[in-house]
């Protein structure tokens, strides 16, 4: 049975879900109504955005919604799971993370539309940001 990932146990750590789980990152959101749970190695840009095109839908392409403060704190925390920490990027953007293969998430404490946010910076292409859903308290 895995077990959580703790300081200790972060560098074998990955992310399954607690709910419907398979294998790699969980397609977790506001339609699948799963949190992830910290088990395993590292993950990859590449495993972050198969998660992410798994989140609730926005209404553009490289932005994602959540349904709570909760499950978007989760869904960092376990995409964040063995990268290494970068310096924060001021007090608006505290948790920065490089993962393995170079790609970079962060998370900030505001933004535009309201609420916390999530950035996943790929080594290539478009940046994605995670939100959370019209109407969600935060």
């Amino acid at each position: 049975m895995p077990t959580r990932c703790s300081a200790v146990t972060a560098p074998r750590c990955q992310v399954t879900a607690v709910e419907g789980a398979n294998s790699g990152l969980p397609r977790s959101g506001v339609a699948a109504n799963t949190v992830p749970e910290v088990v395993g190695p590292a993950r990859s840009t590449e495993l972050v955005l198969d998660s992410f095109r798994g989140l609730g839908p926005a209404k553009q392409k490289t932005v994602r919604t959540v349904g709570s403060v909760d499950e978007m704190r989760s869904t960092f925390e376990a995409w964040s799971v063995g990268a290494e920490r970068l310096p924060a990027r001021g007090a608006k953007v505290p948790d920065v993370y490089r993962l393995p293969d170079g790609g970079v998430i962060q998370w900030r404490t505001g933004s535009g539309t309201g609420g916390p946010t999530i950035d996943i910076f790929p080594t290539s292409g478009a940046a994605r940001t995670v939100h959370l859903a019209d109407g969600v308290p935060w």
